[in-house]
């Protein structure tokens, strides 16, 4: 469920979330603390809009580390699907060999 919050911090929003699930973790959402709230506090997360809305400039620039966290996930994807596909590749190229051989094993062993 952090599609959300990914696409508004790139479009240039300041994302405030809760410390529910996956938001809990620094590793799985690594927005500064001051744009996590533990509680659903009204009052706590008004202020903060506030703020947000009257030093957008200063706010929307504290975002972004997660912005290169999120741009470094879309690299850090890429090179693991081509890991991927070079092993998958490397192991078709293996089986074909190893089935060329057992062909040619297998037919050097009859006699015409």
């Amino acid at each position: 469920m952090d599609r959300l919050p990914r696409e508004a911090a790139l479009a240039g929003c300041v994302v405030l979330t809760n410390r529910e699930g996956a938001a809990n973790f620094n590793e799985d959402v690594p927005l500064p603390s001051e744009f996590k709230f533990r509680t659903f506090d009204v009052e706590k997360i008004y202020t903060k809009l506030k703020e947000c809305c009257t030093k957008h400039e200063e706010y929307a620039e504290k975002m972004n580390s997660y912005k290169q966290w999120i741009l470094g996930q879309e690299k850090q994807m890429k090179d693991c699907v081509d890991k991927l596909i070079n092993h998958v590749n490397a192991r078709r190229i293996l089986v074909q060999k190893i089935e060329r051989y057992t062909k040619q094993s297998s037919t050097k062993g009859i006699k015409k």
